[in-house]
C-alpha cells in the first residue's frame, strides 16, 4: 500500500512538471487549439501528442519486457488525459452560474 501510494504521488508530480513544460511561456494569439486558461493558454494538441508518445513508449517497453517503465508511461499519459478532459470541462463552464 505505502508504495502504491508514493508511486502514484511520483507518477501525479511527473504529470504536473510535464504538463509545466509544455506550457508555453506567453499566450498565442494564432493557434486554434488553445483553450484559455485564467489568462494563460494550454495547447491541449501538444498535451495529446505527449500523451500518445507516452503511449507507444508504454508499448515498446512492454515488448522490451519492462513492465513496470511501461505502467508508469500509461500512467503518466493517463493523468495528461485526465488534465485535458479538466482543461475542457473548465472552459466549456466559463459561462455565468445563474442566468
Amino acid at each position: 500500500m505505502r508504495r502504491r501510494l508514493s508511486a502514484i504521488a511520483i507518477t501525479s508530480a511527473l504529470a504536473g512538471a510535464a504538463l509545466l513544460a509544455v506550457l508555453p511561456s506567453h499566450p498565442s494569439a494564432t493557434a486554434t487549439t488553445d483553450i484559455s486558461v485564467v489568462a494563460d493558454q494550454v495547447n491541449v494538441g501538444a498535451l495529446r501528442q505527449q500523451a500518445e508518445q507516452l503511449i507507444a513508449d508504454a508499448k515498446r517497453l512492454d515488448q522490451a519486457g519492462n513492465h513496470a517503465a511501461a505502467d508508469r508511461d500509461r500512467a503518466q499519459a493517463a493523468a495528461i488525459y485526465q488534465q485535458i478532459k479538466a482543461y475542457t470541462d473548465a472552459e466549456g463552464n466559463n459561462g455565468p452560474v445563474w442566468s
